[in-house]
């Protein structure tokens, strides 16, 4: 499926033809859906980290809430005892 550009329209057909309004539609589809899909990609990945930093504080938030001063496995909890040692 190739595509022609303007200069390459045939001229002896009327500006008002089928085959005009076809050949120039399908430029215009083909432009308005590329553009359309690169901003997905770029709307997207912003908002897919903003979503993702959000989730992740959140599990660490959660788990610091419910250990409470119980002694951790996570490498990132400190308990009070360590704390004060250091």
């Amino acid at each position: 499926s190739s595509t022609y550009g303007h200069s390459q329209l045939k001229t002896g057909h009327p500006v008002r033809s089928a085959i005009h309004k076809q050949l120039n539609g399908r430029l215009v589809l083909r432009w308005v859906t590329t553009w359309e899909s690169l901003l997905l990609y770029v709307l997207h990945l912003p908002l897919f980290l903003c979503r993702l930093n959000l989730f992740s504080f959140l599990f660490l938030y959660s788990n610091f809430l419910l250990l409470g001063k119980q002694k951790s496995r996570f490498w990132w909890y400190r308990s009070d005892e360590a704390f004060q040692k250091a």
